[in-house]
């Protein structure tokens, strides 16, 4: 589910050739992504095959209960779920062949609750993985933790991402001195906010990269485009801020020193939403709640503010 935040930055003002471009401060439109709720680490106990299929069906359970769950070990998550699976062979008192010991815990490691899930059913049907079982304990297991998880004051996207390494990727796309230039600007001005940048891929949590597009639309005006993309190492969008409009054909072919900084600022307004950073009051976490009012932007000399998209 993305939510988007209806903004625009303002790439120019009206400029005459041989005068500098004028880039306002205003945020970019954001897109967030919905942060995975929960992590189901593999189940232990059974066989490898097993264990495989009774995680994706507990993550497939806790979907139906509107919870966002994956098996995916880098994704990013609100909370860990872990299964334990004991055989009961022997103690008849108990009318179960198997007991899985589940453990909630959110991100800090801080355990949320158990639950112990018995499981019916005849010996053979458990060794063998019958379809049936591996349902029943997907669905059963789905409703005490999605339960669990809605009695949870839900932890914030900056619980995940406070402290973690950003690797900041080349700006790619840009003419003239803009890919060194805005990379530059935009490590500085992320260096503002609690996030630590780092050359270590080993070290990041979330990678930035930057995309620029140049493209002609006639009578001396060029329509640019930047796109800041915020990922996990393995590719699962975090988030995207975008910032476009018109500006003069070629005035961006050169030196990118000043233009970068300007730019850079106003972007990070809007990486600084996809990271849930800043603390201001009334500011929602991204993927929990509903989009931000629209921003009221003011109207530049002969030109009036890009429409919203």
């Amino acid at each position: 589910m993305i939510i988007t935040a209806v903004m625009a930055l303002s790439l120019a003002g009206c400029a005459s050739e041989g005068k500098k471009i004028v880039i306002p401060k205003l945020a970019p439109a954001v897109q967030v992504a919905k942060v995975t709720e929960v992590r189901v680490e593999q189940v232990s106990g059974p066989a490898v095959p097993m264990a495989k299929l009774l995680t994706t069906s507990v993550v497939e359970g806790l979907r139906e209960h509107d919870v966002v769950a994956t098996e995916k070990k880098d994704d990013i998550s609100l909370y860990v779920l872990n299964g334990r699976a004991e055989a009961n062979w022997t103690d008849t008192r108990v009318p179960f062949v198997m007991l899985i010991y589940w453990t909630l815990k959110d991100i800090a490691g801080n355990q949320v609750g158990t639950y112990t899930q018995g499981i019916r059913g005849a010996r053979w049907k458990w060794e063998y993985g019958d379809p049936l079982i591996i349902r029943a304990v997907g669905r059963g297991a789905a409703k005490p933790i999605s339960s669990m998880i809605a009695e949870e004051e839900t932890p914030s996207l900056p619980v995940l991402l406070m402290g973690a390494g950003m690797l900041v990727n080349q700006v790619q796309g840009a003419p003239g001195s803009g890919n060194k230039a805005l990379t530059a600007a935009i490590k500085s001005a992320l260096g503002k906010l609690d996030v630590l940048i780092t050359d270590d891929k080993r070290q990041a949590k979330v990678q930035l990269s930057g995309t620029v597009t140049v493209q002609a639309q006639g009578n001396d005006r060029d329509r640019v485009g930047i796109v800041w993309l915020v990922t996990t190492p393995d590719g699962f969008e975090v988030g995207r801020a975008t910032q476009e409009n018109t500006v003069p054909s070629g005035s961006l072919d050169g030196d990118w020193d000043e233009q970068a900084g300007r730019i850079a600022s106003a972007a990070v307004a809007g990486i600084e939403r996809i990271l849930g950073l800043g603390g201001g009051k009334g500011r929602r976490t991204p993927g929990i709640g509903g989009a931000p009012p629209l921003l009221d932007l003011p109207t530049l000399p002969g030109r009036a503010p890009p429409p919203p998209g």
